[in-house]
C-alpha cells in the first residue's frame, strides 16, 4: 500500500473492491479504505481464502466461465508479448533476458536487488518465477540488497542461487563473490548492464531535460572483475548466448565457483505501469521501438 507498488497512492478503479490483509491492525486502511478488512497472518488467511473458493466453485457456473475467460485474455496477452519476450535486438531488450532466465531452475532461490530492473522483476507474465524462495527489497529501494545472495545460498546450500541486479549494484557488493567463494556459497549472479545508473537518468531527463552523473564513461571489464574473486565472468551482447551463459554459470556454481554474467541491455524503458505513472505510453514507446530496431520474434 505504500507509494510505488501503488502508483503513487493512485485512485482505486470506480467498480474496484479492496480486501487488506495484515498483521498489523494500525497499517489497516492507513493510505485506502478497504471493503473488507483482515487482521492476522496472511498466509493463514489466504489459505482459508483459497478452501473457501474451492469449495464454491463446483457449484457455481458463472465462476468458472470467468476463470475460462481470465485464462483466455491471459493466453491472447501472452500471444501478444511474444515479440518482446524473443526479440533479437541489440543492446538486449531487457523482456528477452527475463524471458531467458527462466531456464534456472524452477526450485531455485532468487534474490533481487534495486534498479531500473526491478520493475520487471516482479511482473507477471512477463517474468514468472515458481518458487517461494524469494527476496526483494521492493519499495525501499536500497541498492545493493543483492549482497543478501551469500545468505539466501547458505540458507539453501543444496538448491542454485540466482541474484538479479543492475550494474550500480555489482559496483555496491561485487565484492561478495570473493566471500561467496571464501565460505563455499557459490551464487549465479546476473546484472542487466546498461553503463550507468540508467533508472535516475530516466528520471532526471523527465523533469529536468538534462542528466547529470548517471553514466559511466569507462565501466569495469566485468569478466577481469570476476575472476580477480575466483569466480568465472560472463560479458553477453548476443541475445542467443543469455542462456548459454546462464547455464554455464549453474554449472561452475556446481563445482563450487561463484558466476558474474553481464548483459548487455536497452535501458530507454521501463515497465507498463512505471511509465504510465510519469506520463508517458508504454505500448507507444514499445511501437517508437520496436519501429527503430525493427524487432521481430527470434526462432526459438
Amino acid at each position: 500500500m505504500e507509494e510505488t507498488s501503488t502508483m503513487g497512492w493512485e485512485t482505486l478503479p470506480k467498480d474496484a473492491k479492496l480486501i487488506q490483509i495484515d498483521a498489523d491492525p494500525l497499517m489497516v486502511c492507513k493510505n485506502y479504505v478497504a471493503d473488507l478488512a483482515l487482521v492476522g497472518d496472511a498466509k493463514l488467511i489466504l489459505r482459508d481464502i483459497i478452501e473457501y473458493l474451492r469449495a464454491i466453485h463446483v457449484t457455481k457456473r458463472a465462476h468458472s466461465e470467468r476463470i475460462d475467460r481470465l485464462l483466455q485474455a491471459k493466453k491472447e496477452f501472452e500471444s501478444e508479448i511474444l515479440p518482446e519476450l524473443t526479440c533479437d535486438m541489440k543492446p538486449i531488450f531487457p523482456l528477452r533476458l527475463y524471458h531467458d532466465i527462466q531456464v534456472v531452475p524452477e526450485d531455485a532461490t532468487y534474490i533481487f536487488d534495486v534498479g531500473s530492473h526491478t520493475a520487471w522483476d516482479g511482473t507477471f507474465p512477463y517474468f514468472e518465477t515458481n518458487t517461494p524462495f524469494q527476496a526483494s527489497p521492493s519499495d525501499h529501494a536500497c541498492i545493493g540488497f543483492g549482497g543478501g545472495a551469500l545468505a539466501r545460498k547458505l540458507a539453501r546450500p543444496d538448491k542454485p542461487c540466482v541474484c538479479i541486479c543492475g550494474d550500480s549494484g555489482v559496483y555496491m557488493m561485487g565484492q561478495e563473490l570473493a566471500t561467496q567463494y571464501e565460505y563455499k556459497a557459490p551464487v549465479t549472479t546476473i546484472f542487466l548492464n546498461n553503463f550507468g545508473i540508467k533508472e535516475i537518468k530516466y528520471f532526471q531527463s523527465l523533469a529536468w531535460k538534462r542528466t547529470i552523473s548517471c553514466d559511466y564513461s569507462d565501466p569495469y571489464d566485468f569478466v577481469r572483475f570476476a575472476e580477480s574473486q575466483h569466480a568465472t565472468g560472463y560479458h553477453v551482447t548476443e541475445p542467443n548466448d543469455i542462456i548459454p551463459a546462464i547455464r554455464s554459470a549453474l554449472r561452475d556454481n556446481q563445482e563450487g565457483i561463484p558466476a558474474l554474467v553481464s548483459v548487455v541491455t536497452y535501458w530507454e524503458i521501463l515497465a507498463p505501469g512505471f511509465m504510465e505513472l510519469l506520463g508517458h505510453s508504454y505500448s507507444e514507446r514499445l511501437a517508437q521501438v520496436f519501429g527503430k530496431k525493427k524487432i521481430a520474434p527470434a526462432v526459438r
